[in-house]
């Protein structure tokens, strides 16, 4: 559980920096949580944390359609 935690800070973290980094000084700065990355399939990892080849397919088109978006398509 304590590694739990020390990785639900470290992400609020990561969070509060890139809020105040894109406030200041980037209006093209996008935030992709990690929680949405592979979706609910329990094949996309192999004990999940280390992904399988579904779970890098699950990346790459969370990550393609978040840039779809951005761009415009």
């Amino acid at each position: 559980m304590f590694g739990h935690n020390v990785l639900y800070m470290s992400r609020i973290k990561h969070y509060m920096l890139f809020t105040r980094i894109k406030k200041r000084e980037y209006n093209h700065l996008y935030y992709l949580k990690s929680n949405m990355l592979i979706g609910s399939s329990h094949q996309a990892t192999i004990d999940g944390v280390h992904f399988t080849d579904l779970g890098h397919f699950g990346v790459y088109e969370n990550i393609d359609a978040l840039i779809d978006e951005i761009i415009g398509q």
